[in-house]
């Protein structure tokens, strides 16, 4: 895979994932506020709880999430990889503002815009690098 392409890749993944997690936080809180019943150690409400279509839907786009994540990480190190997807930090909040409409205080604003400005910090830094697949590594090990 060349350079350009394995970045375009990284690039998309990395999109994903910003809009899975954000998405998927979002359907399952807006799930479970709506869920009559309180959770508890007893695993049977969780149960039903799943059965919401809301719910659900966040259980889905948080799995799919992480296998996108997953896949992201192959092409890229860990190092680039958290401090980019703390976007969705900033995501998330906006998003429980507007449709949850939560309540965010300045001192949860400045603290999420600080996230966005350590993130803009680091993610330029660390750009991608080209994962060895193991058996190069091990040959170059010999």
């Amino acid at each position: 895979m060349s350079t350009r392409h394995r970045a375009a890749r990284t690039y998309q993944l990395l999109i994903l994932v910003l809009l899975l997690r954000p998405f998927g936080n979002l359907s399952l809180a807006w799930g479970m506020k709506h869920f009559s019943q309180v959770m508890s150690l007893n695993p049977l409400p969780y149960l039903r709880a799943m059965l919401d279509p809301y719910v659900a839907a966040g259980i889905i786009l948080l799995v799919l999430s992480l296998l996108v994540r997953m896949a992201l990480l192959s092409l890229a190190d860990l190092t680039y990889v958290v401090p980019m997807t703390a976007v969705g930090y900033i995501i998330s909040t906006v998003l429980a503002r507007v449709f949850l409409q939560e309540n965010v205080s300045t001192e949860s604003w400045i603290g999420t815009v600080l996230v966005f400005l350590g993130t803009a910090l680091v993610g330029p830094t660390s750009r991608t690098s080209m994962v060895q697949p193991t058996s190069v590594v091990q040959n170059h090990n010999r």
